[in-house]
């Protein structure tokens, strides 16, 4: 479990900016920190203006700032995957070995269909074999 996670289940105060964990300075809390050494190490308290009681800011320790980070990462490779379609209407997210479509003798590995074959320069469309390549 996480610091955030612990201090969530004891239903302390929590606050954040950006990743940045923000919980309240008292036993409780102390003894969770104590858990979690590295983030006990970077903790520092402040006081906070809103509420003006002591507070303890853990760097990067705000989960949920983190899971919508990797939430639109992941989005973005969909996207990405969804924009290298091919002609067929496959999407390609691993390489796979292309043939260029004037000459059968030209193959190259590729993530999708490109405008031009690397070797000859000729404008045409290489054709995805479908042979992925892990």
């Amino acid at each position: 479990m996480s610091v955030y996670s612990e201090v969530l289940a004891t239903g302390g105060y929590i606050a954040n900016h950006e990743s940045d964990l923000y919980i309240e300075d008292n036993e409780v809390n102390r003894e969770i920190l104590a858990r979690h050494p590295l983030e006990k190490s970077n903790a520092r308290t402040f006081q906070n203006q809103v509420t003006g009681k002591r507070c303890l800011d853990v760097p990067f320790g705000y989960d949920p700032f983190w899971d919508r980070l990797t939430l639109g990462l992941e989005r973005r490779q969909k996207q990405r995957d969804e924009h290298s379609t091919q002609e067929t209407g496959e999407t390609v997210s691993k390489l796979v070995r292309v043939t260029c479509s004037n000459n059968p003798d030209h193959s190259w590995l590729g993530r999708g269909t490109p405008k031009r074959c690397p070797l000859c320069r000729t404008a045409a469309w290489g054709k995805a074999t479908g042979v992925e390549i892990k």
